[in-house]
């Protein structure tokens, strides 16, 4: 269990970061993204606690990306990383 400290840490962190973060629940939805993110993909905060991860990816990495999260869900593997496109609000793809 993190101490408030910690806690503290790990928000001012994930906030000032200068990459794109976001944390989502088990249904893929934001539940909080940073401000870095926000930029990448040119959705407000608000409009991106609206969605969910796999509505902005690429159509062509959809099924991709949920073989991963399907993985972890079953607990095949115990995290992963990937690079993927988004598909920013404007309609603009980026990589992240």
């Amino acid at each position: 269990m993190q101490t408030p400290c910690e806690l503290n840490s790990f928000m001012s962190a994930f906030a000032h970061a200068a990459v794109g973060m976001a944390i989502t629940d088990l249904n893929g939805r934001f539940v909080g993204v940073n401000d870095a993110f926000c930029r990448i993909t040119g959705y407000s905060c608000a409009e991106l606690r609206s969605l969910d991860f796999l509505s902005i990816t690429h159509p062509d990495y959809r099924e991709w990306h949920a073989k991963f999260i399907n993985q972890l869900m079953e607990r095949q593997v115990p995290a992963f990383v990937l690079e993927k496109p988004y598909v920013k609000k404007s309609g603009e793809l980026v990589w992240a």
